[in-house]
């Protein structure tokens, strides 16, 4: 299953962009999003690309819906650093015709706005990055309603799961994961957990209780859950460890590379073991 992943910050009256950019600059929430994105592909609509500056996404393959032809098309083999031009057409006239190109079949995809996209997109999405804006209002900083809105869809328990929450002054941050894993990864899920548990003296027990609680939520994304837990300060773990995790997880793993990337973690000692 590809994994495709909404990604967005709004106020609480959901004001998304005003004035051609985003009105508020939050340095943790920019960080993660970074953290986030970093090796998969970034789609955005010409108005978001436009509030780049028109400048690609370092690390990333950039994505723009457009019909202007100033970019590149979609080549066989896409570069990081680089943005392609993607049209809605006759030819290719809905979503799947982008989320189905075959040179995207190793990433993960990124959709980060505007408003159209997300509502174009929101129904093919198996992840979903929402942050809060806390202490900023549409209707306080867009009097005259000119900004950009977009509210999501009521995001439902038996379909979603929330993987992380975390709260700051400035922001509140949270991570939905379709809830239903397919039974075809069921077997694969186990023996990953086995090794895990068999070997959890060797690893921060914190991991093992994250990966716990996903596991027996059927989300595939422990490792992602867990790199952000890091990130947010709520879990810490070896460095060395760290290290492994942190770049890995950004880009989309295939259920053997999974397994055999956690695997090959839990079994080899941390720089503590290595040191007594």
């Amino acid at each position: 299953m590809k994994k495709i992943a909404l990604v967005i910050a709004a106020t609480e009256d959901h004001l998304i962009g005003l004035d051609g950019k985003i009105p508020w600059h939050i340095t943790k929430d920019l960080q993660r999003f970074k953290h986030v994105t970093m090796g998969g592909v970034v789609i955005m609509g010409n108005n978001t690309w436009k509030s780049l500056n028109c400048k690609p996404l370092p690390g990333r393959i950039n994505i723009v819906i457009t019909h202007e032809d100033n970019l590149l098309p979609i080549p066989e083999v896409p570069q990081t650093d680089v943005a392609y031009r993607f049209m809605f057409n006759s030819d290719t006239p809905t979503p799947e015709a982008l989320l189905n190109l075959p040179q995207f079949n190793d990433y993960k995809l990124f959709i980060i706005g505007g408003a159209s996209l997300y509502s174009k997109f929101f129904k093919y999405c198996n992840e979903i990055h929402y942050t809060h804006i806390h202490d900023i209002l549409g209707t306080e900083i867009d009097p005259e309603h000119k900004g950009v809105y977009y509210e999501l869809p009521e995001i439902h328990e038996d379909e979603w799961t929330q993987a992380i929450v975390s709260d700051y002054t400035d922001h509140s941050y949270e991570l939905f994961i379709k809830a239903k894993t397919p039974d075809t990864l069921e077997e694969a899920w186990n023996r990953f957990y086995d090794i895990l548990i068999s070997n959890k003296d060797n690893y921060d027990e914190r991991f093992v209780k994250a990966v716990k609680t996903t596991y027996m939520k059927g989300a595939l994304d422990a490792l992602q859950i867990y790199s952000l837990m890091i990130m947010d300060g709520k879990c810490d773990c070896p460095s060395t460890i760290t290290e492994k995790l942190v770049g890995p997880i950004t880009v989309t793993l295939g259920v053997d590379k999974f397994i055999g990337l956690l695997t090959k973690l839990i079994m080899e000692p941390t720089a503590e073991n290595e040191n007594e």
